[in-house]
């Protein structure tokens, strides 16, 4: 969305191959954010209780920055991992990246690894996804981008019966 004066473009994607991108920039004046989503489904299509143990690998990039260079929140880009279960409740929440310009031009390229366990009871199913985002907002005077790539997602999940409840 265009300003006075502006121009604003944003642009998002995501591959089946485990890379994605998001771009946003603005000139002058607007708002502009591209968003993707990455990850997987799984069920439990057995009569019992299970165990998954995720192990996520990813490596990603990211730049946030505005001209003239002011301490400003005038870009953003944030990565989390989500786990949610088909009903919509949220299994897990970890943030990767949470980076604005509020503290002066921000970027970083990092490889992570996340562990957690995730107990499926028959019949249930979750999804398990990245989800990116790049922003910029900015009121009027100045430029702003923000962009972030993710390549090499990577997910391993090991199988087992849960113990029975008690």
């Amino acid at each position: 969305k265009a300003g006075l004066d502006g121009t604003a473009d944003a642009d998002a994607t995501a591959k089946p191959s485990g890379e994605a991108e998001a771009t946003a920039l603005v000139r002058t004046a607007g708002t502009a954010e591209g968003v993707f989503q990455l990850g997987h489904a799984l069920s439990n299509d057995t009569e019992r209780q299970m165990d998954r143990e995720f192990t996520v690998r990813v490596h990603y990039e990211f730049e946030a920055k505005n001209e003239p260079a002011e301490k400003l929140p005038d870009a953003a880009v944030g990565l989390r991992l989500y786990a949610r279960e088909l009903r919509g409740r949220l299994l897990r929440d970890l943030a990767l990246v949470d980076a604005t310009t509020e503290s002066g031009t921000a970027q970083r390229q990092a490889d992570e690894t996340l562990s957690f366990t995730l107990t499926l009871g028959p019949g249930d199913a979750v999804h398990v996804f990245l989800d990116g985002h790049a922003k910029v907002d900015i009121s009027t005077g100045r430029t702003a981008s923000a962009c972030l790539k993710v390549g090499r997602l990577e997910f391993d999940v090991v199988t087992r019966p849960a113990p029975p409840v008690q």
